[in-house]
């Protein structure tokens, strides 16, 4: 069975049809934003954050050390804002820079596609 495959901490992780919808659909246009819910979620659920991780960012603001390094790796003067979006924002736009920043620091960086993919994926959470 084909999927998107994420590397996280050196480990490969597949999102396989069954969890993402048919492949054949992976060429349609991710959504526009998704809760703070659903990208948590999504994120657990790749294990690049715990469940409980993800619990307290949605419940209480609290960000994952995953999403402070990450954060800890933009320009200086863009840390700031960048936790303050984490920390409040209720809905995640696909097309915000901070989205694109932080799919371009994961390691691998994520490709548009693989982006898209989870967006779409996180939409159905």
């Amino acid at each position: 069975m084909s999927g998107l495959v994420f590397i996280v901490d050196g480990e490969r992780t597949t999102l396989l049809e069954n969890d993402i919808g048919p492949l054949a659909e992976m060429n349609a246009l991710p959504p526009v934003d998704i809760s703070d819910r659903q990208f948590a979620q999504g994120l657990a659920e790749l294990g690049l954050i715990s469940e409980a991780e993800a619990e307290e960012w949605v419940a209480a603001g609290t960000l994952p050390p995953a999403l402070v390094a990450l954060v800890d790796q933009l320009p200086e003067g863009e840390r700031f804002a960048a936790r303050m979006l984490l920390r409040g924002a209720t809905r995640f736009e696909f097309g915000h820079p901070l989205a694109e920043a932080f799919g371009l620091l994961a390691t691998p960086p994520w490709t548009p596609e693989a982006r898209a993919a989870f967006w779409r994926h996180c939409a159905t959470l």
